[in-house]
């Protein structure tokens, strides 16, 4: 292993006074099961050493995938010269570290200690258990298990020496139901912290009734109606509004909540949360990419905008600190972004909100959000849309082929509902209900 703290003797050797290095190690495994068989087993290592220098206040960027001793003082050199011939910056800096560092257990020895068999015996069961859950599914589409194993450390010229480990189980079924010459996917996925909490069988109830629920689905009449987001589709929308929530997004003028500050900017019912010491998520830990200690933080509260996100350079553009939101990969540049973000679950079973519609819609799947069907500076939310609709409080059929839109701005402050259902996927979310949008149909 390369010894980082003699790295950054030689940058200063080069007449570097300011270096950061960022360290990425992963151990991936994964298998696909199809049609009884192993269709793909796959395992891999990476390492890769990203490199950042300040040289005369103008910052400098390389990386390595070969983290031997020569390889890395070449990326140093790198860096140094890109520094060079790049345009100074008063702003740029790296973190020195206050206080202490806070303590997060996300490693769990039985992901490493379960057998490559019984990951693949899991995949094959999936499969096995789709296939006799309704004679309406017509192929199970592929069934997969995966584990991972994840480390950082972030080291630099001011003081900063941290490390961090985790791992993590995954799991995954899709399915193919066919009724009448009419066919219609479903999916269900699992992200565990253990692989002794994996749940296969919920998985393949969750694929399966999704496929079921949505066969047949038919345009509806074009109308206003409340609306219900699944917890898959909600983690999507609340994932883009974040994108929003940050400094660079407000200088940038690429966010619609800029000035809005302490204002109401959703339902009451509404508080997101970053909070890097739940391990049930995806993205818990203790420091972020610049080696700046994570924290707590609410952005929205009780549906009150409280804060922003930083990471350094954006701090110093608007004379605060860093929140300990850099975000990067070993070959990428650092960018601000949430660590471990959730929506707080309400107290109604998503059987209770549904219950409480009069006329609505469970959208369970949506089509072209992320290639430009929600704008993150206007709002504007406009992308086709599949689930079930209700009268009555009660699932009177499927849908599909309709398009969804309204203002991301008025859906906020239209919430009405936030179920208990929270699932994690890349980041928390339950369902909710906004009060009205429009439907367009036939």
């Amino acid at each position: 292993m390369v010894d980082l703290k003699s790295l950054l003797d030689y940058a200063a050797s080069l007449g570097v006074r300011e270096t950061e290095l960022y360290l990425e190690e992963s151990n991936t495994w994964g298998c696909r099961v199809y049609q009884g068989e192993v269709e793909n087993l796959q395992a891999s290592q990476g390492r890769g050493l990203g490199v950042r220098v300040i040289v005369d206040k103008a910052l400098g960027i390389a990386y390595t995938s070969d983290v031997s001793e020569e390889s890395a003082r070449e990326a140093i050199s790198r860096a140094a010269e890109n520094a060079r011939i790049s345009a100074p910056d008063e702003l740029r800096c790296f973190y020195a570290p206050e206080g202490e560092y806070p303590t997060i257990d996300a490693w769990s020895q039985d992901i490493e200690d379960t057998p490559a068999e019984t990951k693949i015996r899991m995949a094959l069961d999936m499969e096995a258990m789709a296939k006799r859950k309704n004679e309406r599914i017509q192929k199970v589409l592929g069934t997969s298990v995966g584990t991972r194993s994840h480390s950082v450390t972030v080291v630099n010229s001011k003081g900063v020496n941290v490390s961090f480990k985790s791992n993590s189980a995954t799991i995954s079924c899709q399915v193919l139901a066919a009724e009448n010459g009419v066919m219609q996917p479903g999916s269900g996925a699992q992200f565990s912290r253990s692989f002794s909490g994996l749940n296969p069988e919920k998985v393949v109830d969750e694929a399966v009734q999704k496929a079921l629920n949505l066969l047949g689905g038919k345009p509806v009449e074009s109308q206003d109606a409340s609306v219900i987001f699944c917890p898959e589709v909600s983690a999507i929308i609340w994932q883009m509004l974040a994108s929003t929530l940050t400094g660079e997004a407000v200088q940038k003028k690429r966010s619609m909540f800029a000035g809005m500050l302490g204002q109401k900017v959703a339902s009451e019912l509404v508080s997101l949360i970053d909070d890097p010491f739940n391990v049930d998520g995806y993205g818990a830990s203790p420091f972020d990419a610049e080696g700046v200690p994570r924290k707590r933080m609410a952005l929205i509260e009780d549906g009150v905008l409280k804060a922003f996100m930083y990471d350094c350079y954006s701090a110093a553009k608007d004379g605060v600190k860093s929140t300990g939101h850099a975000s990067r990969r070993v070959q990428s540049a650092v960018q601000v972004a949430p660590c471990n973000l959730y929506l707080k679950p309400g107290t109604l079973t998503l059987e209770e909100v549904v219950a409480s519609t009069k006329n609505g819609f469970l959208v369970m799947d949506v089509s072209g959000i992320t290639v430009g069907g929600l704008n993150p500076v206007s709002g504007d939310l406009s992308v086709g849309a599949s689930g079930r609709w209700i009268t009555g409080g009660k699932f009177v059929g499927p849908v599909r082929e309709v398009t969804i839109a309204g203002n991301l701005k008025d859906i906020l402050l239209g919430i009405d509902a936030v179920a208990s259902d929270l699932k994690w996927t890349n980041i928390g979310t339950p369902s909710f209900r906004t009060a009205k949008m429009a439907v367009s149909g036939k």
